[in-house]
């Protein structure tokens, strides 16, 4: 998973281009840019959301995305689109003047300019090619100045843009299904150091879960049959009591569970995360959630349950980075 969809990087005057194979169709990936709800589920790093999002498809049509950081900062990022070409290209104008001040401060530092300077002219151009049933996605950012260029990419744009396409990932592998949620992710540590940090109760409480929200472990014990039971609290300090039966541990491998608010809970779904080596002391980890119907899945969306599923794997790589 994350050798197979590396981002290849080619700086050229101006500008730099970002390529990614997505393994879904190009009409899927083209909707995930150009619609709205979809594009508010992937748009920005991990753990950072979009409670607000505005398409007008249209050349002149303008767009709108409010990029909002887990401490409630928000960089509203405005466009214009320049030229569509249904399934195939988008131009769009982006514009930062939005953006926090903090945040033009650190992008001028690095452009070499004052701090109250004009914003970068960033231009970015879409392509989406076909090839074997899969989608070959190409960015263009161009700008007025090689110095501009770099600065963005000294200022970690490949990174940001990355985490944005496995989000992107996780969103079409889950619209490709009818009753699952899917998150696909590379978590930057040896296979065994992710298991002990999942297998771990210690470990487990201190990330797991979506942001702002703390776990109680009163019990757990990883073996088929096995149980975990815990009360997740949260940022508003309301408590979510969970019930957890581990059905297949395999270690190192995967763990299938039943998981409900409580043992017999009619609402409980069912929920598998795999382990892979990725190599370069990397893991892959697939987490999918199995609906009980495809009504009941997209209804959890309106409750930001795909969020919450990436930031838990935001914050366990986080942690992870810390050991």
């Amino acid at each position: 998973m994350g050798n197979q969809n590396a981002i290849t990087l080619d700086v050229q005057e101006e500008a730099f281009t970002l390529t990614r194979m997505f393994d879904a169709p190009v009409a899927m990936v083209y909707k995930a840019w150009t619609d709205a709800e979809q594009f508010s589920r992937w748009w920005g790093p991990h753990t950072f959301t979009n409670p607000q999002c505005e398409i007008d498809l249209r050349v002149g049509g303008k767009f709108l995305v409010v990029m909002t950081s887990p401490e409630g900062e928000a960089n509203p990022l405005r466009g214009e689109f320049l030229e569509i070409v249904p399934n195939e290209k988008i131009v769009l104008r982006m514009f930062t003047d939005d953006h926090t001040q903090a945040w033009h401060q650190i992008v001028n530092a690095a452009r070499g300019v004052a701090p109250d300077a004009k914003p970068a002219n960033l231009v970015t151009t879409i392509r989406f090619e076909a090839e074997n049933g899969k989608t070959k996605l190409t960015v263009t950012q161009s700008f007025d100045n090689n110095v501009d260029r770099d600065a963005f990419l000294q200022l970690g744009s490949v990174i940001g843009w990355g985490q944005s396409f496995a989000k992107m990932e996780s969103l079409l592998a889950t619209l490709a299904t009818e009753r699952e949620f899917i998150h696909l992710r590379t978590l930057n540590a040896p296979l065994e150091l992710v298991w002990k940090v999942w297998s771990d109760p210690k470990h487990l409480e201190k990330w797991w879960g979506p942001n702002g929200f703390r776990n109680t472990i009163t019990h757990h014990e990883l073996k088929a049959g096995g149980e975990w039971i815990y009360t997740m609290h949260g940022p508003d300090g309301t408590d979510y009591p969970n019930w957890m039966r581990f059905d297949v541990v395999e270690p190192l491998t995967r763990i299938a569970y039943t998981h409900g608010a409580m043992p017999d809970d009619p609402n409980a779904f069912h929920g598998e995360i795999t382990f892979s080596d990725a190599g370069d002391n990397k893991t892959d980890v697939k987490l999918r959630v199995t609906l009980a119907s495809g009504e009941l899945r997209d209804g959890m969306f309106k409750f930001n349950v795909f969020e919450g599923g990436d930031q838990t794997l935001s914050r366990w790589d986080a942690y992870l980075s810390n050991l």
